[in-house]
């Protein structure tokens, strides 16, 4: 049993060592009423947040969704924290609103003036009586914080650290849409007002915390500069870089088996498997479904999974987007099967995608779409059930790669019509190719109302972009029926030229 002068010794030299440790100390400060619900996450903000402080990274984004004590623990406890390394630590923190700037702001600053603190650290520093207020208060070491909206002023101060927690608002977190004038605001005050309110351009730190909100907002901005080291963390796991810095990936290997240079500090998020959570105690899978409800596919993306899709689209714009309510039906209606098979039949594998095409004349109408991820033997049923459902769509076109080699070696003499297919050139090649059918009003998909499935669709198709972190299995299928679809209604409308029609 410890004394209470022995715990409080033994807590001035863990706290001041390991900022992991001073977090578990000081939460009940900050937060009594609340338990600290310890996770990995938190290491790795620690872990990141300590290499600032010792200047072995200087700049660095945190991409986190909300409600993962980001706040807390880095505009709160890491401030204070810094004090009890060097009180002359000269801070410019800032935020969206004045009244979360300052609320973070004060939260540190009674942290500081706590009994728990003080008997720790006090007798590092002295508070200045004439400079101690909820959004600027001074130190006898020189030491300060001063808190600003984004955009505020900072003209006579110059900091030694800098931090931007939240700089923009999601103003419709359904879907996360940002006003571009304020993104501009944004970038502009970043880039030519705080880069120069830093004492020493050389040692000056530049953290900025933040929910994706936007596919050109600050993180965007400063990660396309390649100074900046890159946490992201999404809500469930994605086959892509955790921590990135320019030309690096904390990943082992990429898709292609190439090994990848290490990250500064060799971080890897310990999930394995895709749709992994990253707060399962606090964020299991019956609240993320709430909240997929409520912010919308396209808010799901930006603010939990960090990877916001442009608003209009990307190589399909939105606006092209076309519904029908009535099946193309009549002579002259042909329909096809396209499926996109994964590569196993894991709960990290890709998805199986399996539609069913409609050509009427020179019109394209998706009519029915099944996705899961599936194992072999499910994929195989999956083709007969589909097949069943659509007898007169007799050909099937499956790409003879993956499980699709498989799934037609072991169906093609129980069910007709499976052909092998082996695409030209890749994915943005093919997104390209049936471009111009989207753009001109060729291509129609079915009213939501008649199929839940079509809102997941279109967020995949109006954020694809090539990209192999991204899912793009219904794209694939879609790209691989049009392609197929349009060849056949050229030739038919050649055919018909030289017959004279």
């Amino acid at each position: 049993m410890i004394s209470p002068e022995q715990e409080i010794l033994l807590d001035r030299e863990l706290g001041a060592r390991s900022f992991r440790d001073f977090i578990t100390m000081a939460w009940h400060q900050v937060e009594p009423a609340r338990e600290f619900m310890a996770n990995y996450h938190h290491d790795a903000f620690a872990e990141h947040l300590e290499a600032v402080t010792r200047l072995d990274i200087k700049r660095l984004v945190i991409n986190v969704p909300p409600g993962t004590s980001k706040s807390i623990i880095v505009s709160c406890l890491w401030p204070a924290w810094s004090w009890v390394r060097d009180p002359a630590e000269k801070w410019i923190t800032s935020s969206y609103s004045d009244r979360i700037a300052r609320r973070d702001s004060l939260r540190s600053r009674q942290l500081l003036e706590s009994r728990w603190f003080q008997e720790r650290w006090g007798h590092l520093w002295k508070k200045n009586p004439d400079s101690w207020t909820g959004t600027e208060y001074r130190n006898s070491e020189g030491g300060f914080r001063f808190a600003v909206t984004v955009g505020g002023g900072v003209t006579g101060e110059h900091a030694t650290r800098q931090l931007v927690d939240d700089p923009i608002k999601p103003l419709d977190a359904r879907g996360a849409r940002v006003d571009s004038v304020r993104l501009q605001v944004c970038k502009e005050w970043w880039d030519e007002t705080m880069a120069t309110r830093v004492v020493d351009p050389a040692k000056a730190t530049r953290v900025i915390i933040m929910q994706r909100l936007h596919e050109s907002d600050l993180s965007a901005h400063v990660l396309g500069s390649g100074d900046y080291v890159h946490l992201n963390l999404p809500m469930q796991y994605e086959r892509k870089c955790v921590v990135t810095v320019p030309h690096a990936c904390s990943l082992p290997e990429s898709d292609k088996g190439e090994k990848l240079p290490p990250t500064p500090l060799g971080y890897k998020d310990p999930r394995k498997k895709e749709g992994d959570l990253l707060w399962e105690e606090r964020f299991p899978l019956e609240v993320l479904a709430q909240r997929k409800k409520e912010l919308g596919s396209r808010g799901v993306a930006a603010q939990d999974q960090q990877r916001p899709m442009p608003s209009g689209g990307g190589i399909f714009k939105r606006d092209w987007v076309q519904f029908w309510r009535a099946m193309a039906k009549g002579p002259g209606t042909q329909l096809i099967q396209s499926w996109d098979c994964s590569f196993k039949g894991l709960t990290d594998s890709d998805h199986v995608v399996g539609q069913v095409w409609a050509r009427k004349d020179g019109c394209y109408y998706l009519i029915d779409q099944v996705r899961d991820r599936m194992s072999f033997s499910e994929t195989c049923k999956a083709v007969a059930s589909l097949s069943a459902k659509w007898p007169k769509a007799t050909k099937k076109l499956i790409e003879d790669k993956a499980n699709g080699t498989a799934v037609i070696n072991l169906m093609r003499k129980r069910i007709p019509g499976l052909i092998p297919i082996n695409p030209e050139g890749g994915k943005l090649s093919r997104a390209h190719a049936v471009e111009p059918l989207w753009e001109s009003g060729n291509v129609w998909i079915p009213d939501p109302s008649m199929a839940s499935w079509v809102h997941d669709f279109i967020e995949e198709l109006v954020s694809f972009n090539g990209d192999p972190g991204r899912e793009d299995d219904q794209v694939d299928a879609m790209t691989q029926a049009l392609v197929h679809l349009h060849v056949q209604t050229v030739s038919t409308y050649l055919e018909s030229l030289k017959r004279g029609f």
